[in-house]
C-alpha cells in the first residue's frame, strides 16, 4: 500500500478536479513522507489533466501543521475549513408524511435537475464552487459512474422547485452513504424543510445499501450543523481543504 493510499481517499472528479480526502489513521508522517506525498499527490493531477488538486487535511492528524505548510509553501491556497459529521443508519424508519415529493431524471430532464440545483447553490453558507454546472455535473457522472442517474433528485412542494438531494453510496466503499450535494432553493429556507428533508435523504441511503452516513458542511453554515444535530448526527473530524489551481 502507498504512502496516500494508506490515510487518503481519492476523489476522481477529472476532468475537473481530483480530491485526496484525509481520513482518521493512525499514520504518523515525517517530513521527507509528506512530501512524497504531496509530489505524488500533483503527479496525479497532472496524469489526468485536472484544472484543480484539493488535498483535504484532517485536522487531529500528527502531522498537520508540517502538511499544511508545506502545501502553502508549494502554492496551494486555503479554501475552507468542513466539519465531517457521521450517523448509523440502523434505526433510519420510514417517515410517516413527508412535506414534499421527489423527481429524479426519469421524471424531469437534466437542464432542469440542473437549473434547481445552481439555485440551492444561490446564497449557500458553504464555499462557492469553482466549477459551472456543467462541470460539476460531470463530475457526478465521473465520481459516482454507473448509475449515476439514480443520485440527482430534485425536490418540490406544492409543485413548487425547492431544492436538491444527491444520496450516494462513496466510491470505494460498499455501505458508506453520502450526499453529493444537499440544499434548499433560497426563498424555502427557514421553513422548516431542512430537517425532515435531510432525514429523508438518510432514509434514501439505507435504502441503497447504506449502514451509517459520512456528511459534512463549512464550518460556518450553521443552519446545516443544526440540520444534523437535530437528525442526531455526531462530529466525526474537521478538515482543512487546501486547492492548487493546476493551470493558471
Amino acid at each position: 500500500m502507498s504512502l496516500v493510499n494508506q490515510t487518503f481517499y481519492t476523489l476522481n472528479g477529472s476532468p475537473n478536479y481530483i480530491t485526496f480526502e484525509e481520513y482518521d489513521s493512525e499514520v504518523m508522517y515525517i517530513d521527507s513522507d509528506i512530501e512524497i506525498v504531496m509530489n505524488h499527490m500533483i503527479h496525479k493531477a497532472n496524469t489526468y489533466g485536472v484544472k484543480y488538486l484539493n488535498i483535504c487535511l484532517n485536522q487531529n492528524a500528527p502531522h498537520y501543521t508540517s502538511f499544511s505548510r508545506l502545501l502553502i509553501k508549494n502554492n496551494f491556497k486555503k479554501q475552507s475549513t468542513t466539519l465531517q459529521v457521521k450517523r448509523a443508519l440502523t434505526n433510519i424508519k420510514e417517515p410517516p408524511t413527508v412535506p414534499f415529493s421527489l423527481k429524479g431524471l426519469n421524471t424531469i430532464s437534466e437542464k432542469e435537475f440542473k437549473h434547481i440545483w445552481k439555485f440551492s447553490m444561490e446564497g449557500s453558507l458553504n464555499t462557492p464552487s469553482q466549477l459551472s454546472i456543467d462541470e460539476q455535473l460531470d463530475a457526478v457522472k465521473t465520481e459516482l459512474g454507473l448509475h449515476w442517474e439514480d443520485s440527482c433528485i430534485a425536490v418540490y412542494k406544492d409543485n413548487q422547485p425547492t431544492g436538491v438531494v444527491m444520496p450516494h453510496i462513496e466510491p470505494g466503499t460498499t455501505n458508506e452513504g453520502r450526499l453529493f450535494y444537499f440544499g434548499l432553493v433560497p426563498e424555502m429556507r427557514g421553513k422548516g424543510l431542512s430537517q425532515p428533508l435531510h432525514y429523508y435523504a438518510l432514509y434514501l441511503l439505507k435504502g441503497m445499501g447504506a449502514t451509517y452516513y459520512i456528511g459534512s458542511t463549512n464550518i460556518v453554515n450553521t443552519p446545516m450543523i443544526h440540520t444534523f444535530q437535530k437528525n442526531k448526527c455526531a462530529v466525526h473530524r474537521k478538515t482543512d481543504r487546501y486547492c492548487l489551481e493546476m493551470y493558471e
